[in-house]
């Protein structure tokens, strides 16, 4: 097995900041703060969706029922 050990310092020093780019694709990635936002919000409402369903279904039936009583 050979060492690629100065191919690969060889290869670092001829395309020098290009070759840091390069290799940031390797970092973990981490999604902007807007995103989280964005996921958070999404998941507020459709955590409260139901909520909202359920007061206007309560509402509703209220108002049917005291129309019945009248």
């Amino acid at each position: 097995m050979t060492d690629s050990g100065p191919l690969l310092v060889e290869t670092r020093m001829l395309l020098g900041s290009t070759w840091d780019s390069l290799t940031a694709a390797d970092r973990s990635y981490t999604a902007p703060d807007e995103v989280f936002v964005i996921v958070l919000v999404v998941l507020l409402v459709l955590a409260l969706l139901p909520v909202a369903v359920a007061l206007d279904l309560f509402r509703y039936l209220r108002t049917r029922a005291a129309s019945y009583a009248e």
